[in-house]
């Protein structure tokens, strides 16, 4: 795993979204380091090798501000978490009714 993908991984945490599917999880970080694009990651790479190292507060600051619609991404990956939630909970309240 790359630099990048571990602090899309951090903000997701932060964010509460890492808890997940996996499933649902890889696509979303793969959009997020896609959307950073190439020469953002390079600016990354400069951003990053700042001393002190950047807070996770700088680092979420850092995407927000190069990617668009992050907003939009994490609302989604929130959705999405929600979702997958509600349906666990009305399958285990299906299983718990069956068995009477």
């Amino acid at each position: 795993m790359d630099t990048l993908e571990q602090y899309v991984e951090d903000i997701m945490k932060e964010a509460g979204t890492w808890d997940m599917d996996p499933a649902l999880r890889a696509p979303l970080v793969q959009n997020l380091v896609a959307a950073l694009g190439e020469n953002d990651m390079e600016a990354f790479d400069q951003f990053m090798g700042q001393k002190p190292t950047p807070s996770s507060d700088k680092v979420i600051e850092f995407v927000q501000g190069r990617i668009e619609d992050f907003e939009s991404l994490m609302a989604s990956a929130l959705m999405e978490f929600r979702n997958e939630f509600v349906e666990g909970a009305k399958r285990l309240m299906a299983e718990a009714h069956a068995q009477g």
